[in-house]
């Protein structure tokens, strides 16, 4: 499970644009409400109730960005949440 979300992270500021992109995921993101089809909030609740794995992705995800600032970097936006 680690491996895949630092997989999901490392690829994810690959394909990061900006507000016209962002306008774009919106628009998805509605459609996908309005057809029923979001399911997000309810993965972010269920993963809530295992033991110890919010702690674990949250771990992950730190070790990633902490890996990826090195290498390459990191968008503006990205940088105040760092």
């Amino acid at each position: 499970m680690v491996g895949l979300y630092s997989v999901y992270e490392a690829t994810r500021g690959l394909v990061a644009g900006g507000t016209d992109t962002a306008l774009r995921h919106a628009q998805v993101l509605s459609l996908e409400r309005s057809l029923h089809l979001f399911v997000k909030r309810d993965v972010q609740r269920a993963a809530g109730h295992v033991p110890q794995l919010m702690g674990t992705l949250g771990f992950a995800y730190l070790r990633a960005a902490a890996g990826r600032s090195r290498s390459q970097p990191v968008h503006s936006a990205r940088k105040c949440l760092l």
